[in-house]
Formats: structure tokens, sequence, C-alpha cells
């Protein structure tokens, strides 16, 4: 079964359809710009960021996202860290043991018992917090390509009524943790199709559906987003990186990225969507999709 996450490793899914593998490169040049994904080379020290100007709703939100790993090492895929008190932190990392951990700045919240060390495949992630929850257990929900994550060797739960720092006057990044004037860890790989809903637990159901194969597929969120809640990294507008599209205008600021024609270039066709409108001439380029691709994990 694709969605079976009882088993430690979290599962393959790129020869169903759920792997990039197509490396083609485009060049900005102020197109209209869909279904692209953004490389983050930690090399590079690549990220995204912003402050809200004004404070959300810190108790209820929902991040949802699409990643896939390059370079399998440790890496934040979002932070958010209050520099005038060296507080309010939530961070979600992949570690060094390829677990998915979601931490605080006095104590690990989850780390998954699953792995995530495939670098063909393509992963949905949703977190969905909500501390006004009486029930323990209900406060912080992780659910990867659609399934609820429910095998954990740390499973801490946040004290009712918690705030946190998500949705605060503070600085979010995606692609790293930044503290202190200095980054931490940047993530290396790719992330698309990016979204942060204020005020709102939702599950994955609201970014994405099975198809007739029962592999998760993403969608487009059509609810509100709250006072902070942006989509971005979907490239549905011009071709400026970052610019959310949520209505909002929640965009972030792109630290690092190339977009330059040629190798170097950090927008890329692979992305967790078949193209289903344009047509492949023989060009290269055309096309973005997931494409079939040898797992270098599989000897």
């Amino acid at each position: 079964m694709i969605n079976d996450f009882t088993k430690k490793e979290a599962p393959i899914l790129s020869t169903l359809g759920l792997g990039g593998g197509n490396a083609s490169r485009l060049f900005l040049s102020g197109a209209v710009l869909s279904n692209r994904s953004l490389r983050f080379n930690d090399d590079d020290q690549a990220s995204l960021s912003r402050t809200p100007s004004s404070a959300g709703n810190r108790k209820t939100f929902t991040y949802s996202c699409w990643f896939k790993r390059a370079n399998i090492s440790r890496g934040y895929l979002f932070s958010v860290w209050n520099s005038d008190t060296d507080s309010e932190v939530f961070a979600v990392q992949l570690s060094s043991s390829h677990t998915l951990n979601i931490d605080l700045i006095s104590k690990t919240l989850r780390i998954t018992d699953q792995v995530f060390r495939d670098p063909s495949a393509w992963y949905h992630l949703v977190i969905a917090v909500d501390t006004t929850q009486s029930t323990a257990s209900n406060r912080l929900k992780v659910y990867i390509n659609g399934s609820q994550v429910t095998s954990f060797s740390t499973n801490v739960n946040f004290s009712q009524n918690d705030d946190t720092g998500v949705n605060g006057t503070f600085a979010h990044q995606i692609g790293r943790y930044f503290r202190n004037s200095s980054t931490e860890h940047p993530f290396d790989g790719y992330m698309a199709d990016i979204y942060l809903i204020d005020g709102s637990a939702l599950d994955p159901t609201s970014f994405g559906a099975a198809d007739s194969n029962g592999v998760w597929q993403r969608s487009t969120y059509s609810g509100s987003y709250g006072t902070n809640g942006f989509h971005i990294l979907d490239f549905a507008n011009d071709g400026t990186i970052g610019s959310d599209t949520s209505g909002n205008g929640n965009t972030f600021t792109a630290n690092n990225f190339s977009t330059t024609a040629g190798s170097g270039n950090d927008v890329l066709f692979d992305f967790p969507t078949n193209d289903t409108v344009n047509t492949d001439a023989g060009a290269g380029g055309e096309v973005t999709g997931n494409y079939a691709c040898i797992n270098p994990l599989l000897k």
C-alpha cells in the first residue's frame, strides 16, 4: 500500500508518479509561470524570509508544502524565531537521521519514526496546530502524502492555549533556521506550493486528493487565509520568487537564488503534478511534471 505509514521507511512514490526527475531549467523573464519548483542550494544558503507587520492567530494555523530532498543532510523546511527574546521558536526540520522533527526553543515536540531519504520522491507535508483543543493529542497533527503520522519516537504536546511564534511579528524563514544573524542548517532540495493558513487547523484534503490509483496528488486550496496566510512557490503570477498569490500580499524576500539561464538557475520544471496544458515538441523545457527516474537507493 502506498500510504502504509506503519513501516519505518517513508514510502517511495517516484515509480508511481510522485518522483520528479526532469532537471530542465527556466530563465525568469517576467512571463507568466506556473507549475514550477524552487531549488534550495545549501551551499548558497538559499532561503525565503518574511517578518509580518502585525500578529495573526498564534494558536491555530496550518502549514502545507511539497518538498523533495537533494543532499541528504540536516536542513530546515520552515522556522520562526523571535530575535528580541531568543524565544517563540517553531521549527520544522529534516534531521541528520532522516526523520522529520518539530521543535520549540526548549523542547522537541515530534520526531517521526519513519524516515525521509528518497531523493527522487516528492513528499507532501501538512502540519495542523490548534493549541486551544482540550484533547492534548489534537493540538498538533502531522500528515505526509495525505495520511496522518501517528508513530513518533518523541511525542510531546503543546500546553493548552500556548502561543507559538507562527503568525507573530517575528522572522518567518523557509529553507533555513536563522538565529543571531547566522543561518543554521539550510535545506538542500526543492520546494513547491507552500501555504500558511492563519487561524485554521486543516487536514490534507484542503490541499490534495488521492487519484484513481490511490496516489496522493496536489490540488489548489480554495478557503480563507487569515491575516498572515500566504501561498507561494506556485509561480501563478509573474516570475518573482516568493510572490504571494493568496491575495494577502504576504510576499517573501528571496535570498541567494539564481534566475540566470543555465545550470545554476534555481527555478525548475520538476514539480509534483504532471503538466496537462503544454506539449512536448522535443525542444526541452516545455513540460513540467513528475517523471519516472531511477531511484539511487535501489541497488
